[in-house]
């Protein structure tokens, strides 16, 4: 793979990373009668892709705000004509996540945004689900007492439904 780093004075960082493996014999979820599945084996697969991400951290005030990106192309290098280089089925071919945080060494706020691309439910590629887009938001308190902290939070996942 390739994997490239940015810092701007601990303020602003960058990463960037293309990667490709090839596997032999990985096993993959098949949909067979109605809605069940079975695990298949297939002879070949290829998963390339790029993973990027991007942090900035406030000088002046204890805010940070992060992005995360994955670039997938799962594919079936099988020699079966019907599935070779088509996408694996239910991996997801685009993933996302941002957010900002607030922490101020006692207290922290983190809102967090996650985006799951189309998954095709098919080795055919002929049927896909559609993508997927939750939230998140999680608080924690710290209380110092002498040499023992005690760390109070909660957190609401997919905040948004």
């Amino acid at each position: 793979g390739l994997d490239c780093h940015f810092d701007i004075e601990g303020q602003f960082k960058f990463k960037g990373a293309g990667f490709q493996n090839r596997f032999d014999n990985i096993i993959v979820w098949r949909k067979w009668s109605g809605d069940k599945f079975k695990p298949v084996n297939i002879s070949k697969s290829e998963i390339s892709g790029w993973d990027f991400s991007a942090e900035y951290k406030s000088a002046f005030i204890p805010i940070s705000i992060y992005w995360n990106a994955d670039i997938i192309k799962p594919l079936n290098k099988a020699p079966e004509i019907v599935h070779h280089n088509k996408y694996l089925a239910l991996r997801p071919i685009e993933t996302q996540s941002s957010g900002i945080e607030y922490d101020d060494n006692r207290l922290k706020l983190r809102l967090t945004a996650h985006h799951i691309g189309r998954r095709y439910t098919t080795e055919e590629n002929t049927k896909s689900l559609p993508s997927v887009f939750t939230a998140d938001f999680s608080s924690e308190y710290r209380i110092n007492l002498k040499s023992v902290a005690i760390l109070v939070g909660f957190t609401i996942k997919n905040s948004l439904s």
